[in-house]
């Protein structure tokens, strides 16, 4: 579903890129005839439609940014900041299914947790260093939250067992941080 939304996304983005032209010819003409109301009509409609086929987070790696995105809007949808730099590898020796579950349960964990705070913020870093891919995501917590434990960092510890890669948390009064570390050398 992830893909198959990552697609629309992108079909909607060409289709805007295609018309473009034809809605810049459109606004001119109803401004130069006065018809300025109209014009500010039609702004506010073509800036919906953009605004709903914006694409957020372009990590390089397509099932990645899927899946980010969608997290993305979750998290601004609850009031929560959130920044994501990362470069990830569009392919890697990393299964797109397992690179989702431990982005998809870090972040859904990340969300909840921050969500309760009062500046709520969540900062997703993601790099291939020697070989390595590193994930890290930072996310604010309340003081005295319990350290985030269940099914979901259950499935996360065994993808990495998997790849022979390190889970790491931290936590400290203001922040959680989940970290990862991957083989992850480019296929």
């Amino acid at each position: 579903s992830q893909w198959k939304l990552r697609e629309e996304e992108q079909r909607k983005v060409r289709w805007m890129r295609h018309d473009i032209k034809n809605h810049l010819s459109c606004l001119e003409n109803l401004m130069r005839s006065g018809k300025t109301e109209q014009a500010f009509t039609y702004m506010g409609k073509l800036a919906g439609t953009i605004e709903d086929s914006e694409i957020l987070v372009n990590t390089g790696n397509d099932f990645a940014d899927a899946l980010l995105n969608d997290k993305y809007q979750e998290a601004l949808s609850k009031g929560i900041k959130m920044t994501v730099s990362a470069a990830l590898p569009p392919r890697s020796t990393i299964d797109p299914v397992d690179l989702c579950c431990i982005l998809g349960n870090a972040l859904d964990n990340a969300i909840e947790a921050a969500g309760k705070t009062e500046n709520p913020w969540i900062a997703l870093r993601g790099f291939v260093q020697q070989g390595q891919l590193v994930l890290e995501i930072k996310n604010s917590v309340l003081q005295k939250e319990p350290l985030q434990r269940g099914i979901g960092l259950e499935n996360v510890q065994t993808v990495v067992n998997r790849y022979g890669g390190i889970l790491d948390f931290i936590s400290s009064a203001e922040e959680f941080i989940f970290s990862v570390m991957l083989p992850a050398e480019q296929g």
